[in-house]
Order: C-alpha cells, then sequence, then structure tokens
C-alpha cells in the first residue's frame, strides 16, 4: 500500500504487477495502493505486444494528463496499442486528455481482457471519455463500472468505438451518469459511441441517465443489445426500458428493480439465482418459499425473510418462484403488478 508516483510501462514483458489484493482478495488494498501519473500522460503502457498473460490487478490508477497536439498520447490512464494484457480489480479515476480515452485507449489491434474495473470521473477533449476503442481493437469488458466520465467537444462521453474494425464486448456491466457536453454532426453518445461502421454487443448491463443519449451511431446501425436495461427503449432481445432504481448512495439496485432475475436466462448470480442486470447484483442468502414484504421493510438490505422483509411487493414479486407465496403486511402500496407468467400466490 502506498502512492507511487511514476509511470509504468510493461516493455513487452509478460509479467503480473499487483497490489496485495492479489495475494489476499481484500478489496481494500486497491484503494490503498496508487499510481499517480502526477500530470504526466500513460500512467500504464501496454505497448510492445503484450499478452493476456501481462497482468495488472488491485491498483487505483490516476493523475494522468495530457494537453497537447499529438495524438501519440491517448490514453491518459492506460494506453494499450497493439497489445492484448489482462486488467482486472482497478479503479481507473481522474485523468484527463486532450485526445482519444481519458481513463484507456485501447489502439491498433489490441485484444484486452478488462474485468472488475471502475472507471470513473475521467475526462477526454476529442473522444471517449471513459474508454476509447480504436483502429482494429477488439477489447472484452465485464462486470465493470463506467460512470461520470465526460467527453468536450467529441463522442462516447462513457465509450467510444471509432477506426475500421474497432469492436467491443461488454457483459454485467452499468454505464451511468457519462456526459458529452458539446459535439459535432449530432452524434454524441453519452453512454457508447461507435462510428465508422465499428460494433457494440452488450448483454446483461444497464446504460442510464447518460447526457444527452444513451446509444448512439454515426451510420445508424442497431447494435447488438440483449438482456440490457437502456433508457428510452433499445430493440432487442429481453430488453427492458424501466428506469433500474438504483440506490441514492451508489449505483446498485433496490430490491424492486427491474434488473433483477432479468439478465439472460442461462447466466446465474453467485447466489445461484438468474442474473441481474449490470456491476452490481443484488445478492440474496434468503431461500423460503414464502416472501415477506411490508411498508416497514428495507429495499436496500432486506431479504425477504419474515424477519427482514422488503418494502415493496415489486421486490418479492423479483425473487418469488413458481408455487411460492408472497405474503403482504397490511399498509398502503404504490405499484403496478405483472404477474409476468409466474404462478405464484399474493396474499
Amino acid at each position: 500500500p502506498g502512492t507511487y508516483i511514476e509511470n509504468v510501462e510493461y516493455s513487452g514483458k509478460n509479467v503480473v504487477i499487483g497490489s496485495l489484493f492479489l495475494t489476499t482478495q481484500d478489496t481494500s488494498y486497491i484503494s490503498q495502493t496508487i499510481i499517480d501519473g502526477n500530470g504526466l500522460p500513460n500512467v500504464i503502457q501496454f505497448t510492445n505486444g503484450e499478452t493476456n498473460a501481462a497482468q495488472l490487478t488491485g491498483f487505483t490508477i490516476q493523475g494522468g494528463y495530457y494537453d497537447g497536439g499529438n495524438s501519440a498520447f491517448n490514453g491518459a490512464g492506460i494506453l494499450i496499442d497493439q497489445a492484448s494484457p489482462h486488467i482486472s480489480h482497478c479503479v481507473i479515476k481522474d485523468n484527463t486528455i486532450s485526445w482519444y480515452g481519458g481513463g484507456i485507449c485501447v489502439w491498433r489491434s489490441s485484444s484486452p481482457v478488462l474485468d472488475n474495473l471502475t472507471i470513473i470521473g475521467n475526462t477526454a477533449t476529442n473522444h471517449g471519455g471513459g474508454i476509447a476503442i480504436l483502429d482494429g481493437a477488439t477489447p472484452i469488458i465485464s462486470n465493470s463500472l463506467i460512470a461520470n466520465n465526460t467527453t468536450h467537444g467529441g463522442w462516447g462521453g462513457g465509450i467510444y468505438v471509432g477506426g475500421t474494425g474497432a469492436a467491443v464486448s461488454i457483459s454485467n456491466t452499468t454505464i451511468a451518469n457519462n456526459t458529452v457536453t458539446s459535439g459535432y454532426s449530432n452524434h454524441w453518445g453519452g453512454g457508447i459511441a461507435t462510428a465508422n461502421m465499428t460494433t457494440a454487443s452488450l448483454v446483461n448491463s444497464i446504460v442510464w441517465g447518460n447526457t444527452p443519449n444513451q446509444l448512439d451511431d454515426e451510420f445508424g446501425v442497431v447494435q447488438s443489445v440483449q438482456y440490457s436495461c437502456v433508457e428510452g427503449n433499445y430493440v432487442g432481445t429481453g430488453n427492458v426500458s424501466s428506469d433500474p432504481k438504483f440506490t441514492e448512495t451508489n449505483l446498485h439496485l433496490y430490491a424492486n428493480s427491474p434488473c433483477i432475475n432479468s439478465a439472460h436466462p442461462d447466466s446465474i448470480d453467485s447466489d445461484g439465482t438468474r442474473a441481474d442486470m449490470g456491476i452490481y447484483p443484488y445478492l440474496n442468502d434468503y431461500s423460503g418459499s414464502d416472501w415477506y414484504v411490508s411498508v416497514s421493510g428495507n429495499d436496500e438490505v432486506g431479504t425477504g425473510a419474515i424477519d427482514n422483509p422488503f418494502a415493496s411487493i415489486q421486490a418479492g414479486m423479483n425473487f418469488v418462484q413458481n408455487s411460492q407465496s408472497v405474503l403482504v403486511d397490511s399498509g398502503s402500496y404504490s405499484v403496478n403488478i405483472d404477474f409476468d407468467g409466474k404462478i405464484i400466490t399474493l396474499k
């Protein structure tokens, strides 16, 4: 643990750099172990053909900055250029670039694996406040949060995909509250912007609250979006457009969220139930046949057990299974109820 003022270059070495999170799985080490670029770009560099065997895990990456005219300095926080590392369990925050990729730039035929990342508060003047994916790059992003990033004057507050052959595959990720302050050609993409016939595929994810819009494509291509919650409707199997009901303190889900138990039917959360959409599943260790609801209950930490009831009928409907019951205490509940094909008892 500590703050390290430096820029780290892997130099073609397929090595693992990790905080004590790597050996302990204690997530507190992620915020305690900081690599700070101290106003220089590319805090971390993978630019010499590194493979997935090159790993970075368990750090906070911050302080990358560049405000000049050289596009070679894409990626204020992390630059991945013609390399395919595995980056996991990192926070990439407060990095700023005048070109592409405030948090991360994935460039030129790179295919990195990016999982369990928190990419927040980064800024790009051109494209991709959170992540820019360019020129044949094909990253895989999973179990990540991309939020509160900003692009000034370009596209893609959260994610920008541009350049021939670029594509991104996204799963179990929440892309929220990202912003494009001004753009051009009316293609902004507060959440995700794709250009030059590039592609983005999303599954089990949430795209919500981005400004001025959620997903935007330069050529009007309908991207592959399935079993995801997208504000303003989006064509695709299993998609929902209802408010995901984020908690007030973070982007976790309340128990009455339409995103709970609504991801792809073949995907399972760690509590053994059908997966939830987004990065933060509502995990529940209660498994009774009766699910309890009370006006004095709680939809943030409730389990539906008799001694820890939910606060809303919809929460009970989210968790109840066929042949089970939702038992509702007296009180007034503002809700519209959809049995959604479940053969259950509500009483």
